[in-house]
């Protein structure tokens, strides 16, 4: 899948809870300096939407180690025992599942992948957040599954324990690192996929201030936080402007 695929793919998936009921099928990508999508509303105006994803890079702050485990799972669930790819298929094929592992290590963690993918093959199907019973708790601290419309079972690893505010993170990098020209509105959609949404109360403060004294200046008119994985949307800056609870 494409760069310009997966941006459709995602954006449709925000449409469905947009309030101004835009229509999905309208969605187009569009090059640079425009936004990524351009989108037509049930009313007729047609609004343009750069996309950013959420990625705390407190999460990956040691890139190689989860690059390195996460293609050790993939690695991993192709090598394993055909009952335990249909089990995982069985249950999980719509399915993000994040992983929390006791020891940092390249060498202790890919150890205990096996162990896990045969925990989840075994095990009734599990929802949310979960504390592995049995040897495997000695590897793995903790998994979250969640369903998601994109295929699955899709595995990601923790690999830090900071806290920042990813969200800012990505609001800034996109109001100050880039340009945009369009005959349209633009809009900012920045969204939650793989990872998981940070609590509000690590980031939505320092959004509210930011937005309060940066967006009247910027290219964009509204800004939206959406989470794939909870299908809705965390923030819209038109209700901050109009003063209502989030």
């Amino acid at each position: 899948m494409t760069k310009k695929d997966r941006e459709l793919k995602v954006f449709r998936l925000f449409a469905e809870h947009h309030p101004l009921s835009l229509q999905p099928a309208s969605a187009i990508s569009v090059d640079p300096p425009a936004p990524d999508i351009q989108c037509t509303t049930h009313a007729g105006e047609i609004l343009t939407f750069e996309l950013g994803e959420i990625v705390d890079p407190e999460l990956v702050r040691n890139t190689a180690l989860v690059v390195k485990l996460s293609s050790i799972f993939e690695a991993t669930v192709a090598d394993a025992p055909e009952r335990i790819r249909q089990e995982l298929t069985a249950k999980y094929k719509s399915s993000n599942i994040h992983v929390w592992f006791r020891d940092a290590s390249l060498r202790r963690s890919s150890q205990a992948i096996f162990e896990l993918l045969d925990y989840l093959a075994k095990v009734p199907q599990l929802s949310g957040a979960h504390t592995p019973t049995g040897g495997i708790s000695r590897s793995v601290r903790k998994v979250h599954i969640w369903s998601t419309k994109l295929d699955g079972p899709r595995f990601s690893v923790d690999g830090a324990l900071g806290v920042r505010n990813p969200v800012l993170d990505t609001l800034t990098s996109k109001f100050f690192k880039s340009h945009y020209e369009a005959p349209h509105p633009i809009e900012l959609l920045l969204y939650y996929d793989i990872q998981l949404a940070s609590p509000e109360a690590i980031w939505l403060p320092g959004v509210k201030n930011f937005i309060d004294a940066n967006l009247s200046r910027s290219f964009f008119r509204r800004v939206w936080v959406y989470s794939i994985q909870d299908e809705r949307i965390l923030f819209d800056s038109r209700k901050m402007e109009n003063g209502a609870d989030f």
